[in-house]
């Protein structure tokens, strides 16, 4: 079963997001670095939200290649949660301030089954300009994993803004 959610509505959900997440923490409960990678998970509630990337270089770093994940952890064998389109966006932010061009979408409530323990994954790249990539470097900014999925029924406003993030100096060889 598919819902529309009108663009009213959605702007509507995305106003109290931006007003709830002043007050969330980003930081993961877990950085796991490699060679060639870092992982960062967060539990969130019965959730758990991860984070992979490899390391970059100057000559790597404008294109940017991630795998975000999502898993449930909670009491139940299988739990059904709605989502858009993607679950995960990734955002770069200096300060707490976005550095990539405003976005948004109409989008549509898909229900997807979780089976506990299972990460759910989804492949995602982002691009930067050169001048998004020095001042990411320059001042050490953050690359945020936002989760946007809800459990019918069971989840709170307050708890809607799932984010973890990490920095570019975690990243950045």
């Amino acid at each position: 079963m598919r819902v529309s959610i009108t663009g009213l509505t959605l702007l509507f959900i995305l106003m109290l997001l931006s007003a709830c997440s002043s007050n969330v923490d980003y930081t993961p409960d877990e950085i796991v670095k490699t060679e060639k990678s870092v992982t960062a998970i967060k539990r969130i509630d019965d959730y758990q939200i991860r984070l992979k990337t490899n390391l970059v270089n100057e000559q790597t770093a404008q294109l940017l290649r991630f795998q975000a994940g999502l898993r449930y952890v909670g009491s139940e064998s299988k739990i059904e949660i709605m989502h858009g389109y993607d679950i995960h966006r990734i955002d770069l932010q200096i300060d707490d301030q976005s550095i990539l061009p405003p976005s948004s979408s109409e989008s549509i409530a898909i229900p997807t089954l979780l089976t506990k323990n299972e990460w759910l994954e989804e492949n995602m790249e982002l691009s930067m300009n050169e001048d998004q990539f020095e001042r990411m470097i320059k001042s050490d900014g953050d690359i945020v994993l936002y989760s946007y999925y809800f459990e019918d029924g069971r989840t709170k406003v307050e708890n809607m803004t799932r984010a973890l993030s990490i920095k570019m100096s975690d990243i950045f060889q």
